[in-house]
């Protein structure tokens, strides 16, 4: 389990870089969280990113890039300066919003 809060904008920005240019491989790849002190990486094939964050739970991660995908979408309907994410076996939580997976 990851627990951590980031700059909302930056986060939007980091998922939308790991998903370009993966749809020949979106049903195989990941996408890996690794949170630690006050940083945040997402990592796929190719792709790294760090950004800024308040980690609650430090830990690491890996998900699918469909969840990612759907992840995206919900972090977009969110106004707010900074979210709230938490990971656990098989579930991703965004500020109230659940998403599973099923895989």
């Amino acid at each position: 389990m990851i627990e951590f809060n980031v700059a909302a904008r930056e986060f939007k920005k980091a998922v939308s870089l790991i998903l370009a240019g993966r749809k020949e491989h979106m049903d195989t790849d990941t996408a890996e969280f690794k949170a630690a002190a006050n940083l945040l990486e997402l990592s796929s094939v190719g792709t790294e990113m760090q950004i800024d964050a308040e980690v609650v739970q430090a830990g690491y991660a890996r998900v699918p890039l469909p969840v990612l995908k759907d992840l995206k979408k919900v972090a977009a309907t969110y106004k707010q300066s900074r979210l709230h994410l938490r990971v656990d076996e098989g579930r991703f939580r965004i500020e109230s919003y659940s998403l599973a997976n099923p895989g």
